[in-house]
């Protein structure tokens, strides 16, 4: 694998890498039709990403149906987004056992 791109977003960094295919690239849009009807997702495309967080530690990553650089780089910004998210959702308090990570309560009602 290659690395083609390093991105940094809101304190995480993105990294694009080139990978080989599971399966040729689709061209057409009858191609890519019967692509997803075949095999569902689920295979290997011509690009992968991982998401650092600041201590670079890989906090996701997708080789999946990844076929160019923007789509890598619109999956990772919506993991950053939602790890955000999970994150200011999330209270660290002191127990008689140590720490723990509990939800907020923001997301019941």
């Amino acid at each position: 694998m290659s690395k083609l791109f390093k991105k940094e977003y809101k304190d995480y960094t993105i990294i694009i890498e080139e990978q080989k295919p599971s399966v040729p690239k689709p061209e057409t849009e009858e191609q890519w039709d019967k692509h997803f009807e075949t095999h569902g997702g689920e295979t290997k495309g011509t690009h992968r990403y991982k998401v650092l967080d600041k201590e670079e530690v890989i906090i996701n990553e997708d080789d999946t149906e990844m076929w160019d650089t923007q789509a890598c780089l619109d999956n990772a910004m919506a993991d950053i987004e939602a790890e955000i998210k999970q994150i200011g959702d999330q209270v660290y308090i002191e127990t008689l056992n140590g720490a723990e990570i509990r939800d907020n309560g923001k997301n019941y009602k």
